[in-house]
Protein backbone atom coordinates (compact mmCIF):
# COMPACT_ATOMS: atom_id res chain seq x y z
CA UNK A 1 0.00 0.00 0.00
CA UNK A 2 2.71 2.40 1.03
CA UNK A 3 4.45 1.60 -2.46
CA UNK A 4 1.57 3.28 -4.69
CA UNK A 5 2.02 6.37 -2.53
CA UNK A 6 4.25 9.54 -3.31
CA UNK A 7 7.74 8.93 -1.41
CA UNK A 8 6.53 11.91 0.89
CA UNK A 9 3.57 10.92 1.90
CA UNK A 10 4.73 7.46 2.56
CA UNK A 11 7.30 8.61 4.95
CA UNK A 12 4.62 10.62 6.63
CA UNK A 13 2.55 7.46 7.22
CA UNK A 14 5.61 5.59 8.12
CA UNK A 15 5.92 7.46 11.24
CA UNK A 16 2.12 8.47 11.63
CA UNK A 17 0.42 5.27 11.57
CA UNK A 18 2.73 3.64 14.26
CA UNK A 19 2.47 6.52 16.80
CA UNK A 20 -1.06 6.86 16.01
CA UNK A 21 -1.94 3.13 17.07
CA UNK A 22 -0.09 3.09 20.02
CA UNK A 23 -1.79 6.13 21.21
CA UNK A 24 -4.62 4.68 20.58
CA UNK A 25 -3.71 1.50 22.39
CA UNK A 26 -2.65 4.06 25.87
CA UNK A 27 -6.08 5.56 25.83
CA UNK A 28 -7.89 2.61 25.07
CA UNK A 29 -6.00 0.71 27.70
CA UNK A 30 -6.44 3.56 30.33
CA UNK A 31 -10.15 4.33 29.78
CA UNK A 32 -11.47 1.24 32.12
CA UNK A 33 -8.88 2.30 35.11
CA UNK A 34 -8.93 4.93 37.94
CA UNK A 35 -9.05 8.33 36.78
CA UNK A 36 -5.03 8.89 37.54
CA UNK A 37 -4.09 5.79 35.35
CA UNK A 38 -6.56 7.42 32.63
CA UNK A 39 -4.80 11.03 32.90
CA UNK A 40 -0.85 8.88 32.69
CA UNK A 41 -1.96 7.11 29.33
CA UNK A 42 -3.76 10.23 27.61
CA UNK A 43 -1.02 12.57 28.13
CA UNK A 44 1.35 9.46 27.06
CA UNK A 45 -0.63 8.79 23.96
CA UNK A 46 -0.78 12.68 23.51
CA UNK A 47 3.10 12.60 23.85
CA UNK A 48 3.42 9.29 21.62
CA UNK A 49 1.44 11.01 18.92
CA UNK A 50 3.18 14.20 19.23
CA UNK A 51 6.75 13.35 18.67
CA UNK A 52 5.94 10.78 15.63
CA UNK A 53 3.58 13.70 14.04
CA UNK A 54 6.93 15.37 14.63
CA UNK A 55 8.92 12.58 13.05
CA UNK A 56 6.56 12.43 10.27
CA UNK A 57 6.95 16.19 9.14
CA UNK A 58 10.59 16.12 9.50
CA UNK A 59 10.90 12.69 7.03
CA UNK A 60 7.97 14.15 4.70
CA UNK A 61 9.95 17.28 3.57
CA UNK A 62 13.48 15.06 3.41
CA UNK A 63 12.01 12.99 1.14
CA UNK A 64 9.80 15.36 -0.66
CA UNK A 65 13.64 17.49 -1.00
CA UNK A 66 15.38 14.31 -2.72
CA UNK A 67 12.59 13.63 -5.14
CA UNK A 68 14.11 14.89 -8.44
CA UNK A 69 12.83 18.00 -9.48
CA UNK A 70 11.28 19.47 -5.92
CA UNK A 71 9.79 22.93 -5.79
CA UNK A 72 10.99 25.59 -3.89
CA UNK A 73 8.16 24.84 -1.07
CA UNK A 74 10.33 21.82 -0.51
CA UNK A 75 13.18 23.78 0.74
CA UNK A 76 10.87 25.57 3.05
CA UNK A 77 12.12 28.02 5.95
CA UNK A 78 10.63 24.87 8.03
CA UNK A 79 7.64 26.23 8.86
CA UNK A 80 5.53 23.37 9.32
CA UNK A 81 8.02 21.20 11.30
CA UNK A 82 8.52 24.66 13.85
CA UNK A 83 4.42 24.69 14.09
CA UNK A 84 4.47 21.08 14.74
CA UNK A 85 7.05 21.38 17.18
CA UNK A 86 5.40 23.69 19.29
CA UNK A 87 1.69 23.49 18.28
CA UNK A 88 1.61 19.33 17.52
CA UNK A 89 0.12 18.89 20.86
CA UNK A 90 -3.41 20.73 20.32
CA UNK A 91 -4.41 17.88 17.29
CA UNK A 92 -3.21 15.26 19.13
CA UNK A 93 -4.77 15.66 22.30
CA UNK A 94 -8.00 16.84 20.65
CA UNK A 95 -7.82 13.55 18.70
CA UNK A 96 -7.09 11.42 22.11
CA UNK A 97 -9.68 13.36 24.50
CA UNK A 98 -12.51 12.35 21.66
CA UNK A 99 -11.56 9.31 21.71
CA UNK A 100 -11.90 9.06 25.70
CA UNK A 101 -15.14 10.84 26.05
CA UNK A 102 -16.91 8.97 22.99
CA UNK A 103 -15.26 5.72 25.00
CA UNK A 104 -17.03 7.01 28.37
CA UNK A 105 -20.01 8.00 26.18
CA UNK A 106 -20.26 4.09 25.50
CA UNK A 107 -19.86 2.79 29.08
CA UNK A 108 -22.71 4.72 30.32
CA UNK A 109 -24.60 4.08 27.08
CA UNK A 110 -24.01 0.04 27.08
CA UNK A 111 -26.75 -1.94 28.62
CA UNK A 112 -25.15 -3.62 31.78
CA UNK A 113 -22.11 -1.18 32.14
CA UNK A 114 -21.93 1.66 34.44
CA UNK A 115 -19.24 4.73 34.44
CA UNK A 116 -17.08 5.50 37.14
Amino acid sequence: MLEDLEPRWAALLTWLAPGLLGALVLTVWGAGRGWILRLVTLITGVLVLWGCLLGGVGAYFSAWQETPGAPEEAFADGGPLVFVLFAGWLPSGVLLLGVRVLLTLARWVLPGRRGR
